[in-house]
């Protein structure tokens, strides 16, 4: 049988519903890309003839395929199909880049308020908990690397945006504007000492 072919039929297979259709249509576009499984991922391309005649099969991981398709089953085989021993399992911490680490530190931990982790031994780097996320300041001339400011915010989230903006303003910080409602949520931006971008971010529309 035409490999295309019974991945095409396998794409036909597929239920779909108003939130799929992204999904189907990535599927009509690429079918001898997707393979239905008795779970509802396609976990691998079908086979493929190399020059020399063998066939092959190339892996193709369930997170390729969200990404591809632009949706997802549900959380529940996403987490089911999630093998930690092939992938990505989480962010151990995002880096922030510092020229004068020791007001990097009074800053994150004083003005922020963020809890300190740990310093990285006698080296400039010192990591903050932010609910779910690590932040490590560290001094990157010190690693042999060029300090560059960070291009784009890290969005803290808070529970009120106005009243921490003002907690901010008390203890020195520039806001970039005014508060920005985009109809779901509210943001204020400001820098570190350092310029790098940060963001307080509040969620005020449930999630969809």
């Amino acid at each position: 049988m035409d490999p295309s072919s019974s991945a095409a039929a396998g794409a036909r297979a597929v239920r779909t519903t108003s939130q799929d259709r992204p999904a189907a249509k990535a599927m009509r576009r690429f079918p001898e890309m997707l393979r239905t499984t008795s779970r509802g991922w396609r976990t691998e391309m079908p086979a493929r003839r190399t020059p020399r005649g063998r066939p092959t099969r190339l892996p193709c991981q369930p997170q390729l395929i969200v990404l591809l398709t632009g949706t997802a089953r549900s959380r529940a085989d996403f987490q089911a199909s999630y093998d930690p021993a092939m992938t990505i399992t989480g962010v151990d911490f995002v880096a922030v880049p510092t020229q004068d680490f020791d007001e990097a530190v009074r800053f994150y931990g004083e003005v922020l308020e963020l809890p300190r982790r740990k310093q990285w031994g006698s080296m400039p780097g010192m990591e903050f908990q932010a609910g779910n996320l690590t932040i490590a300041i560290m001094d990157p001339t010190a690693f042999g690397q060029e300090f560059r400011r960070n291009g784009l915010p890290i969005a803290f989230q808070v529970p009120d945006v106005e009243a921490e903006r003002e907690r901010l303003r008390s203890h020195g910080v520039e806001f970039h504007g005014d508060i920005l409602d985009s109809g779901v949520c509210h943001q204020a931006f400001f820098n570190d000492p350092d310029g790098n971008p940060l963001g307080l971010h509040h969620r005020y529309a449930p999630e969809q």
